[in-house]
């Protein structure tokens, strides 16, 4: 990937009644985001999933880890010992993003009457990651027209339970006439399930509005 990344890692494999303690620091400066990114950036947010699609951009991100706990390199799920060993921080931003053939994207640009794909930057966001998911708030999406937030989390086994901030645009007032009332109104959209089947209950929140 073009761009500038560092890790520095510091592993400590003692057992587990010595009280290990791993660390391990990332930083990353307008490195690709591309399929080689996809694990890292899908895990965060389920709008970086895509199907028969891709992920473009410019990534730009600060993480620091620690696993406290014994390391099994040889562990089929390492999600499972995460729950409790892993936890951290970071910020992550996209610029010049393009995203295609993502399943949660084509439900957000459908809800918003926008189409199915998605260019914008994602602003720079706190991360926390701790009890096995990757939380936040008013993560940032900025489109050409409109501005998105979510937040919530996305779990290590890829569930999620998102709440997603968006205005009620003109293809919204088209479909639901009775939506003209709220012009300038903002929308709270649950986003649930997992990246590669999510559920944006854009009618429940139709319902709840009017």
């Amino acid at each position: 990937n073009k761009g500038k990344s560092d890790m520095t890692a510091s592993l400590d494999f003692r057992e587990a009644k010595e009280k290990p303690r791993s660390t391990v620091d990332f930083k990353a400066k307008e490195v690709d985001a591309n399929a080689d990114m996809a694990p890292f950036l899908e895990a965060i947010n389920p709008i970086f999933h895509t199907v028969n699609g891709a992920v473009a951009g410019k990534s730009t991100a600060d993480f620091k880890l620690a696993w406290t706990g014994a390391i099994d390199p040889a562990a089929a799920d390492w999600t499972v010992p995460a729950k409790t060993a892993l936890q951290g921080s970071g910020v992550l931003a996209v610029k010049d993003l393009v995203i295609t053939g993502s399943p949660a994207v084509g439900q957000i640009m459908q809800a918003l009457g926008e189409g199915n794909q998605l260019q914008g930057e994602l602003l720079g966001t706190d991360i926390r990651i701790e009890g096995g998911r990757c939380s936040y708030v008013n993560m940032t999406l900025r489109l050409a027209r409109y501005e998105l937030r979510f937040t919530g989390w996305v779990a290590f086994d890829k569930t999620m339970e998102l709440m997603v901030e968006m205005p009620l645009t003109p293809g919204m007032r088209k479909r639901y006439p009775n939506l003209e009332r709220y012009t300038g109104q903002t929308l709270f959209v649950p986003l649930r399930g997992t990246a590669a089947s999510p559920r944006l209950d854009f009618e429940k929140a139709i319902e709840e509005l009017i």
